[in-house]
């Protein structure tokens, strides 16, 4: 099952990947999150073990496949001397999995594993809550990003590369002449 799990993560990561390039980078994440969270909802209802594991599986993909994702969204928008500081906050939030184990098996204990999974899913939904503001902060193609960084006086590096269309630096012959 280990082994089916990272391969799912592969397949999902692939997935997300050809949706942020209709979607959008913020897009195809909290489209990922939306789908974990009824993974999560579908896992606390479903009883028969050949409707949870693919559902398991596919839950994995999705919740585990944003992370190049959000590490490019990160490398693309913080200032690289401080991008170590925010990288250290993120593995700050990887030890909370240790303290969530701890209160998912109390409440595994106390109430069940499905509403352990419905807790899960509620806190999923309040993450991709935080996270939404990106939808409006991230552009969704790079072509706008670099009318973004032409409006706000950055240097887009589009604006560096010869565009063999282009009038600049044509004779009237039509040959690029340089000048």
């Amino acid at each position: 099952l280990d082994i089916s799990y990272m391969v799912s993560i592969t397949i999902f990561m692939q997935f997300a990947l050809s949706i942020s390039n209709v979607l959008g980078r913020a897009q195809a994440a909290c489209f990922c999150f939306g789908m974990n969270v009824t993974a999560f909802v579908l896992l606390s209802q479903v009883h028969m073990l050949s409707v949870v594991i693919p559902v398991y599986l596919v839950r994995g993909g999705l919740a585990n496949c944003t992370y190049p994702i959000d590490q490019s969204i990160l490398q693309d928008f913080i200032p690289s001397k401080t991008r170590g500081r925010w990288n250290a906050i993120n593995s700050l939030f990887g030890m909370t999995w240790s303290g969530s184990a701890v209160l998912g098996g109390y409440l595994a204990d106390h109430h069940g594993y499905r509403f352990s999974f419905l807790i899960t899913a509620g806190l999923y939904t309040v993450g991709t809550l935080v996270y939404s503001p990106l939808l409006c902060l991230v552009p969704r193609k790079q072509k706008e990003q670099s009318l973004l960084d032409a409006s706000v006086g950055g240097i887009s590096m589009d604006s560096h590369i010869a565009d063999p269309t282009s009038e600049v630096g044509r004779s009237e012959s039509g040959d690029a002449s340089g000048g």
